[in-house]
């Protein structure tokens, strides 16, 4: 039996479509722009809208409810006070209500792009107190949902952290003007954790300070821009001379090697002319000066086929070191362009870890790397002996040179705690 639902597919104007709720804060006009701009050099949308009928006619005439699709639509729309009309191709879905249409779009949406951190306050407050009064999620499901790869190199996944989701709920109580900004990237999760936690008074100070960072911060992304876009095409461009050098000096060698044979063969024409004249007696005087004139005109030919051979060979050598220069150029342009790509993601882990920062009240958690170098500053000597010791214990622990529980007998002889020193431990280890 099969029980793969059945879904209609048809094709609508974006006036049927009736707009209510959506997980979004609001649509970013530069999407909608961009996106008009590639519908209308395609032609047509290639991505469906999800849409559920209505049982009755929305105000305005409406036909079917949007649910996934709403850039789309807006898109559409822009396009339409342009004059060109486009029809929306939409899928026609059975329809949720309360918590299951609300985790359905988040889904859609976390899917497709990343949500801005708005839209994730409208959407995990939804989640919360439904429109409808139907049930809500708790906070724990709600962290589940918003899931994303991370730990160790991204391999596992880990659900939102309790304070982020707080975060974003608190963006909810900020003044329009502010939720704005936070919504279109001009003020950072970090940034706006700030406003929270200072008074009204410093907020336009602060504002006006991250305003004027992230305008660096486009004009450090648009310089770092305009620097890709010089060395891809230098590395384009030393790519097609490398290729169009290689054509040349393979074409060189070619010549190179033809005018050598001519040149051998000439050589050996003339050597043989040469041993033709000896060969005639000097009592013949005109066959050998017949003889000798021959001689000398191979001669001649030879000559001038060593100097097309030697020019050739020249040739490829030179087309050889100019390939070879290409080469190493082609590699150094390589090199920067990979120091372009790792300053650009270095970057993106300082905003990273600032946002992390903005969501532990300011402190930033040490990496495992960190921590080894914290605790071999503290087994180092100094003034303070019994630091030392327990340093150097808890550095044995993590090299795995004893277990966790040999660890805590050790820091309670170190601290005094423990009367008789532990059998394990080294004898230079001790306080006494």
């Amino acid at each position: 039996m099969n029980t793969t639902p059945e879904f209609q597919t048809i094709n609508l104007p974006p006036s049927a479509l009736l707009v209510t709720k959506n997980t979004r804060y609001s649509l970013l006009k530069v999407k909608v722009a961009a996106l008009a701009d590639s519908i209308k050099e395609v032609g047509y949308i290639h991505t469906n809208l999800k849409v559920e009928e209505l049982a009755e006619p929305g105000p305005n005439g409406e036909t079917h409810w949007l649910r996934e699709g709403h850039y789309r639509k807006a898109a559409a729309e822009l396009l339409a006070k342009d004059g060109m009309e486009v029809l929306l191709p939409c899928t026609v879905v059975e329809p949720l209500e309360g918590v299951k249409r609300t985790k359905q779009q988040i889904s859609e949406n976390w899917d497709r792009t990343d949500m801005s951190p708005m839209d994730m306050g409208i959407a995990i407050q939804e989640l919360l107190t439904p429109e409808d009064g139907s049930e809500g999620m708790k906070k724990v499901e709600i962290r589940k949902l918003f899931s994303r790869a991370g730990g160790r190199k991204g391999l596992a996944m880990q659900p939102l952290s309790n304070a982020m989701l707080n975060i974003y709920l608190s963006f909810l109580e900020f003044p329009k003007n502010i939720q704005n900004l936070i919504h279109e990237g001009k003020l950072r999760v970090h940034d706006a954790y700030k406003l929270s936690r200072r008074p009204k008074e410093e907020w336009a100070g602060i504002v006006a300070k991250a305003e004027a960072a992230r305008e660096a911060e486009i004009a450090d992304e648009e310089k770092m821009e305009e620097q890709f876009l010089a060395e891809e095409k230098k590395a384009e461009e030393t790519r097609l001379k490398a290729i169009a050098d290689a054509e040349a000096l393979a074409n060189a060698q070619k010549i190179a090697e033809e005018k050598k044979k001519e040149a051998d063969a000439k050589l050996d024409a003339a050597a043989q002319a040469y041993k033709d004249a000896q060969a005639i007696p000097a009592k013949d005087k005109d066959k050998k000066k017949a003889a000798d004139e021959a001689f000398k005109a191979k001669e001649a030919d030879a000559k001038a086929a060593e100097k097309l051979r030697d020019a050739a060979t020249k040739e490829a050598e030179k087309l050889q070191a100019a390939v070879d220069r290409n080469k190493k150029l082609a590699a150094e342009r390589a090199q920067k362009l990979a120091d372009a790509r790792a300053a650009a993601a270095k970057k993106q882990d300082n905003v990273k870890v600032d946002t992390e920062a903005a969501a532990n009240g300011g402190k930033v958690k040490l990496t495992g790397p960190q921590m080894m170098k914290v605790i071999e500053d503290l087994s180092l000597g100094g003034s303070f002996p019994k630091v030392s010791l327990i340093g150097q214990a808890i550095k044995r622990c993590f090299n795995s040179d004893i277990t966790d529980t040999q660890l805590l007998s050790e820091l309670g002889y170190i601290t005094g705690e423990r009367k008789d020193r532990p059998k394990h431990m080294p004898k230079a280890a001790t306080t006494k």
